[in-house]
């Protein structure tokens, strides 16, 4: 049982490597308003929990974004590159 979880625990860290590797650099399009503490975008055509890289940011509906990095399950994005 233990080994199932460290292999769990592995995967997931795994997985949100994986993620940020894969995603940083990508464009999004901002679906509900972003600002320093949450919001959400698209990405990939899938919803993301999101958050501005510089605080006192804010991207509206519409925007679209540059994902910077990937922070657990929340995209970390500043203006579009």
């Amino acid at each position: 049982h233990t080994v199932h979880l460290v292999a769990f625990s592995f995967l997931r860290e795994f997985g949100v490597l994986l993620a940020a590797i894969l995603l940083a650099g990508r464009t999004a399009t901002v679906e509900e308003a972003v600002d320093g503490h949450s919001g959400l975008v698209r990405l990939s055509g899938e919803l993301w929990s999101a958050r501005a890289l510089v605080p006192g940011t804010t991207f509206g509906q519409g925007d679209r974004v540059t994902v910077v990095s990937i922070d657990g399950n929340t995209a970390v994005v500043d203006k579009e590159v």
